[in-house]
């Protein structure tokens, strides 16, 4: 799956177990995504680019500026989590 950001396209990483980890690393928490998205969508885009948090919002913020879907994004997002077979193994255990 990719991500596309101002005009780039970025392998979107398997949202594995270290994968969380490294987005918790970077102030993001899936457990709290519903109450604080933007920071935890700034530390996902992060972890998918490979950079700090601040330039992955200034990508972001540009991204939305230049005519960019937010939505778009999210939900490209949303599709990884979803399909991460870690993510899939939680929901259902019994697996």
């Amino acid at each position: 799956m990719k991500l596309e950001l101002n005009g780039k396209s970025y392998n979107i990483p398997e949202m594995d177990f270290n994968m969380i980890c490294e987005i918790e690393l970077r102030g993001g928490s899936l457990m709290n995504i519903e109450s604080q998205p933007f920071p935890t969508i700034r530390a996902i885009i992060a972890s998918i680019i490979g950079t700090d948090v601040q330039t992955a919002g200034k990508e972001l913020g540009e991204h939305v500026m230049k005519g960019g879907d937010m939505g778009e994004v999210m939900s490209t997002i949303s599709k990884a989590l979803e399909n991460s077979g870690f993510f899939q193994a939680l929901a259902d255990p019994k697996k």
